[in-house]
Parts: structure tokens; sequence; C-alpha cells
């Protein structure tokens, strides 16, 4: 299982978190792309075409419901593109999954607890077989 080509988007204000991730992402073999605001996603996104966007929770539940509305209404993501939350506690993840994304990470997120939950989330059935001996 290879998260090789795959499209990342990161949107999050702190810079230095957004890069490190990106780094790790990139070293999985993930096309990454950073955004320090939810007004920068949108454009970010329509070039990219996001398989996974990952968002911090220091905006707002309403304004990443919103972002996730604005970005689903575009041609850069579709129903298969999954919207991530990395959030400051375990009862914010708890919120942020009743809120239409599909998954949370508390802080501090390990890297490689995303890296294994993408590998799960992009990683088509068809893909698996065609992966295996």
């Amino acid at each position: 299982m290879t998260l090789v080509g795959h499209r990342i988007l990161i949107v999050d204000a702190n810079v230095d978190a957004a890069t490190r991730l990106s780094l790790h992402l990139q070293r999985h073999g993930c096309e990454v792309a950073t955004a320090p605001t939810l007004e920068s996603a949108v454009p970010i996104a329509s070039v990219l075409g996001p398989k996974v966007v990952m968002v911090d929770d220091q905006f707002g539940v309403s304004r990443l419901r919103s972002l996730r509305g604005v970005l689903l209404g575009t041609e850069a993501c579709d129903h298969t593109t999954k919207f991530v939350c990395l959030v400051r506690t375990q009862a914010a993840a708890q919120v942020m999954l009743l809120t239409d994304f599909d998954a949370a990470f508390a802080n501090p997120v390990r890297a490689d607890d995303l890296v294994a939950y993408m590998t799960e989330a992009l990683v088509t059935p068809a893909s698996r077989t065609a992966s295996q001996p």
C-alpha cells in the first residue's frame, strides 16, 4: 500500500507545523500543498485537486464546515475527498466526527498515525487486490 501520487492539502496557520507534516507526507510520496488560511485554501485546492484536506480546528467548527461545503461544491473535490481535522483535545475530535469530517486526530498528531489512516482511506479495494502477489 502506498501514498505515492496522492494529493494532500494542509490548512494550518502554524506554518512550522504544516511544513513538518508536509515534509513527512512528501517522504511517503504524497504531493502536498499548504495554506495558512481558509480563504487561501480554496484557490490552492482548485489547482491541486486534493484527495485529502487536513485542517486545524483553530478556525472554528462553523468555518471548517463552510470550507468543506465550498470545496465539495467545486470540481477540485468530490465525494471521495477525505476531510481530516487536527484538533486540540480528544473531546474536540469527537465533535468534529459528528460534523461531517471523515477523521479527527488530537494534537500532538503523530504523523505515522495520519499516514496509516490515509493509506487505509485512500487505497481502494481494487488497488489492494492489485498490490497483492
